[in-house]
């Protein structure tokens, strides 16, 4: 085979699910293409390099500052922690939170060999300051997520802002008996009054 054309399947496997037909199938698939539009492909791939993050929220940025940081429509008031970029899409999608973010990069995951030095949890404390009101704990409702959480807001205790958290249970179409235990326990802590 090609040499430029191994070195791309094999480049192409790196990515989460793509096994070698996968790559092997892309990359065909890529050779099939007009040379203007490689062109942009490649380009679009050389602009991934400019993208850094963000200084005070770990959001991904071509800035100095993220759009959320920079932007004066933004609630400075409330910070929302969450494990990632992708999570932040998520709860913008819903058009309600109007505050900061927080991105830690990850959850503490003692097996996958993450622990706290490995997250962007010491710069969320020096962000706190008299205009922080709220601290929004929005990490995935897993085991791990559950302990970066604890671990949190015992650390953001000693800190004078509300300390709160998503409410997490039941998802809607969802059935009892195929949930896990973690999420039956905090539909019943979480439960409101009808």
């Amino acid at each position: 085979m090609i040499p430029a054309l191994e070195d791309l399947i094999e480049f192409l496997r790196i990515f989460p699910g793509i096994g070698e037909k996968s790559a092997r199938r892309m990359a065909f698939y890529l050779l099939k293409l007009p040379p203007e539009k490689l062109d942009k492909f490649a380009s679009s791939i050389m602009a991934v390099k400019s993208i850094s993050k963000c200084p005070r929220c770990g959001m991904f940025t071509q800035d100095e500052l993220c759009e959320y940081c920079r932007s004066p429509h933004r609630e400075p008031s409330t910070i929302c922690v969450v494990e990632e970029v992708r999570d932040v899409e998520a709860i913008e999608q819903t058009g309600i939170f109007k505050g900061l973010y927080h991105i830690l990069g990850g959850h503490i995951s003692p097996v996958d060999g993450i622990f706290l030095p490995d997250l962007n949890i010491s710069s969320l404390f020096k962000r706190i300051d008299d205009s922080v009101q709220e601290i929004i704990i929005a990490t995935n409702p897993t085991l791990e997520g559950e302990a970066t959480a604890n671990y949190l807001t015992e650390q953001l205790r000693s800190y004078p802002v509300k300390i709160s958290r998503l409410a997490t249970g039941l998802p809607i179409g969802g059935d009892l008996s195929i949930l896990s235990s973690i999420t039956v326990r905090n539909s019943l802590q979480n439960r409101k009054d009808q």
